[in-house]
């Protein structure tokens, strides 16, 4: 049964979009504060290994490395989270947390990120 299930209607921006890189931090900052909102709703997993899937839903599927890619600013977030206390952006790297990346063809004009958090039986 999963600590954490939510769907956040956001929409990931592919890394092969050329901008300035001030829209990027305003786009990112943004993406922040929404992920934050929803994840200050929810309870902490009260333990270790967690696996953490996250899943983009939108009207077409990306290559697998930009799927990964356009998920970096979501599991900074989350990470943050889960671990607090770590510098900023480093707390993604820790053994405990294991990330899973999927897509799903949503409707029309629909965007949105499914984090799904869950223990794992994984030895660390």
């Amino acid at each position: 049964m999963p600590f954490v299930n939510l769907k956040i209607p956001l929409k990931l921006v592919t890394p092969n979009k050329m901008e300035h890189w001030t829209e990027r931090h305003k786009r990112n900052k943004k993406q922040r504060q929404v992920i934050n909102y929803f994840l200050n709703t929810q309870e902490k997993p009260p333990f270790f290994p967690l696996e953490i899937s996250l899943t983009r839903i939108g009207p077409r599927e990306w290559d697998y490395d930009n799927l990964v890619f356009s998920f970096k600013n979501s599991r900074d977030t989350l990470s943050d989270w889960l671990i607090p206390g770590k510098a900023k952006g480093q707390a993604d790297g820790d053994k405990r947390l294991q990330w899973l990346y999927s897509q799903e063809k949503g409707e029309p004009k629909e965007h949105a990120i499914l984090i799904v958090i869950t223990a794992t039986d994984k030895i660390i």
